[in-house]
C-alpha cells in the first residue's frame, strides 16, 4: 500500500510540475511581448466564433454551418476576417453569427452581416494581467449604426480572444492568432 501511495504522489507531482512549466515565460519572451504590444501594430485573424445563445430555437441550423462547427463554436477557417490595430486606429471586418436586437429597419452595417469598423475608437484602455500573462485592450467604437464595446486579450504565445458587445446584437466571442502587422512603406 505504501508503494502505491508513493507512486501516486510521484505521478501527481510530475503532472503538476509539467503544467506549471507549460505556462512559464522567460524574461526575454516577456520583454519582446511588451515591446510588440507597445508599438500598437497588430494583425489578428480569427479561427473560431462563439456566439452566445445562438439559434436556441432553430432546428437543423447546425447543418448550415461550416464543417467542424457546432452552434456554439463556428469555424472561420477559409472565411476572410481581420482586426488590425494601427497605432490609435482600428480596421475590423469579422463575420457575425447571432441575433439582431432591434427592429428590422436597422441594418447590420456596411459589410452585410459582419462586424465592420474603420477609424479611431471613442475610448481605449490597456492593462496587463500579470497573473495570466496577458494584455487586455478595451475599445468603444461608434460604427455606422451601432456602438461596439470590444475587449481584446493578447497572449505571448500569439493567441488572442475577442469579446464583442454591441448595442444592436447579441454578444459574441472570437478566438484566433495575432502577429505584428507588417506596414507597407510607400
Amino acid at each position: 500500500m505504501k508503494k502505491i501511495m508513493c507512486f501516486l504522489l510521484v505521478i501527481t507531482v510530475f503532472f503538476i510540475s509539467c503544467k506549471s512549466a507549460k505556462n512559464t515565460i522567460t524574461p526575454e519572451q516577456m520583454a519582446l511581448f511588451d515591446e510588440m504590444i507597445s508599438k500598437k501594430e497588430i494583425d489578428i485573424e480569427f479561427i473560431w466564433a462563439q456566439p452566445s445563445g445562438l439559434f436556441n430555437n432553430v432546428r437543423g441550423i447546425e447543418n448550415l454551418l461550416p464543417n467542424g462547427s457546432t452552434v456554439g463554436s463556428i469555424s472561420l477557417i477559409g472565411n476572410d476576417n481581420y482586426l488590425k490595430i494601427i497605432k490609435d486606429s482600428i480596421a475590423m471586418d469579422i463575420p457575425y453569427y447571432g441575433e439582431q436586437q432591434l427592429s428590422s429597419s436597422s441594418s447590420y452595417g456596411t459589410s452585410g452581416i459582419g462586424l465592420a469598423y474603420n477609424g479611431i475608437p471613442e475610448k481605449f484602455s490597456e492593462t496587463f494581467n500579470k497573473k495570466r500573462n496577458r494584455y487586455v485592450l478595451k475599445y468603444t467604437m461608434k460604427a455606422k449604426t451601432e456602438i461596439l464595446d470590444i475587449i481584446l486579450y493578447l497572449y505571448p504565445n500569439y493567441s488572442t480572444t475577442l469579446s464583442v458587445n454591441s448595442s444592436h446584437r447579441s454578444t459574441i466571442n472570437y478566438n484566433g492568432n495575432w502577429k505584428v502587422l507588417t506596414v507597407k512603406k510607400e
